[in-house]
């Protein structure tokens, strides 16, 4: 099953988008990419992101409407069921969502999610976190 949640690329811009919500990687060495559908493919249950890219890193993108903190979440359940897989690479998580909170909101929303016990795997300097759109430069 895993086979098939996972696809190749050597395109120069990955896009994904999802409810309003862009992220655009670049990729200008064309490097090969591997791209993993995770909601409902690589996970099909509990607390999940939306999709992982690997290539030097393994970066676990959310793409949400409001919900910051349940966004960490689901990246860090996301890291538990699939890091060991993708090489151990180090964790990014990227969330684009509608609306971002001001750095006191997110403190209080990171602050949640670490005494959940969700946050164990990630530092908070490998959170990427931006309103509607989002490009990473990955070489």
């Amino acid at each position: 099953m895993m086979n098939e949640c996972v696809s190749k690329t050597e395109d120069p811009r990955i896009v994904f988008t999802e409810n309003r919500q862009k992220a655009t990687f670049l990729n200008p060495n064309r490097r090969e990419i591997r791209k993993v559908k995770v909601d409902g493919c690589a996970i099909t249950s509990g607390r999940r992101c939306d999709y992982m890219l690997s290539d030097q890193r393994n970066w676990y993108i959310e793409l949400k409407g409001k919900e910051i903190e349940y966004a960490l979440k689901q990246i860090c359940e996301s890291i538990l069921h699939l890091n060991q897989k993708f090489g151990n690479l180090q964790p990014v998580a990227v969330i684009v969502a509608d609306h971002v909170p001001a750095n006191a909101g997110f403190q209080k929303a990171w602050g949640r999610a670490k005494k959940d016990g969700a946050l164990n795997l990630l530092n908070l300097k490998d959170i990427r976190l931006k309103s509607r759109k989002i490009k990473i430069k990955i070489d």
